[in-house]
């Protein structure tokens, strides 16, 4: 119970909406007595809560003589609602985008923590068209550590056509046809990756603790991406040796 809870208020409903709304799946349809017994809620308060969702669209109710009985409305009705606010969020976005004015500093250094702070520094690679993301000391981490948003944010990547160049020190399949991913030597492992991109650097520590290190500047960007040529380069001689081998 307390999972579906917690993941109801992480998609926007307070705890208390949650808990009733649960409830009602429990209990298909009730009474406010019958929900008040289920849930520990005070009935005053139920009342509150059920109008807040009933102008969600996630209860309904039908009266029969004095008495009030209500329903849960089908879950994917949450989906709209999702899709509403990123609708809104959509359209939006330019008026913020307007306001919103990057320090001139010649080195911006802004810090992320934990998992939602992990995802904001993706999202904000993701959010231009036609980019190129360059990867380097590469396991997969994003999938390990965040495998539900890993899928949006391959989707997104591909709505947004962002390729993708990797060095990987893990065996990995590219999930889109502009993703060129090489691999480098187990030996070369540390905690930490780097992702290169639009002046950008994405320094990214996972474990014991997520913290993500974005570096806005033209010069620390132009010495990374130089460092990844060299190795994208270096790998590709070596790949272009082992098959002349081969041969």
């Amino acid at each position: 119970m307390d999972k579906i809870i917690n993941k109801l208020m992480y998609i926007g409903l307070t705890k208390a909406q949650s808990i009733i709304y649960y409830t009602l799946l429990v209990l298909t349809k009730a009474t406010v007595k019958q929900i008040s017994e289920k849930s520990g809620f005070h009935r005053t308060n139920i009342y509150d809560i059920l109008d807040e969702l009933k102008e969600r669209g996630l209860v309904t109710y039908y009266k029969d003589g004095k008495s009030t009985t209500y329903s849960s409305v089908n879950p994917n009705n949450l989906e709209i609602l999702i899709n509403e606010k990123k609708a809104i969020l959509d359209s939006l976005l330019p008026n913020l985008d307007e306001l919103f004015k990057e320090p001139q500093d010649d080195v911006k250094v802004q810090v992320y923590k934990g998992s939602q702070g992990m995802k904001s520094a993706f999202n904000r690679m993701i959010r231009r068209k036609n980019l190129t993301l360059y990867g380097l000391n590469i396991k997969g981490q994003l999938m390990k550590e965040l495998p539900i948003y890993s899928k949006q944010f391959v989707l997104k990547c591909k709505e947004n056509n962002i390729k993708y160049k990797g060095i990987y020190t893990e065996t990995y399949k590219a999930p889109l046809k502009n993703w060129d991913i090489r691999f480098i030597d187990k030996k070369f492992i540390t905690p930490v990756a780097t992702t290169i991109y639009d002046n950008t650097v994405l320094i990214q520590i996972w474990n014991p603790v997520m913290v993500a290190i974005e570096i806005q500047s033209k010069t620390v960007y132009e010495a990374y991406k130089n460092y990844f040529n060299l190795i994208w380069e270096g790998l590709e001689e070596e790949k272009k040796k082992e098959i002349k081998e081969k041969k």
